[in-house]
């Protein structure tokens, strides 16, 4: 992996096959912890109550694209990354993993396609 380029990886392919990298250094998003204060009368502090889950996050990446052969046109190389990146069970979470968080990966889903 070349220091400043870093790729997405789902579904068994990464952004790379499709000619899309990350421009590294990229801003990670982390998600929060989601416990709740409870303030308890004459005592010290607030009773903390673990939720047992993360706070749901946003994750922009910006990618610089080189147009493969395969793709002629920029229209198919945008409609084979959108195929790639929205599969047929739309309704589920999927594992995307980064290069430079290896073995970390996301469960998410693509909320907006890309522009």
């Amino acid at each position: 992996m070349d220091d400043n380029i870093v790729s997405l990886k789902f579904d068994g392919k990464t952004s790379s096959d499709f000619g899309c990298h990350l421009q590294y250094p990229t801003q990670i998003v982390h998600a929060k912890r989601e416990i709740t204060p409870t303030s308890v009368p004459g005592v010290s502090g607030d009773y903390l109550s673990d939720n047992y889950r993360y706070s749901n996050i946003t994750q922009p990446l910006t990618f610089f694209v080189i147009r493969p052969a395969q793709y002629e046109t920029w229209e198919q190389l945008q409609f084979a990354f959108l195929d790639w990146l929205t599969p047929s069970f739309k309704n589920k979470y999927s594992k995307f993993y980064l290069d430079l968080i290896k073995p970390y990966h996301w469960l998410a889903y693509l909320s907006e396609a890309p522009t």
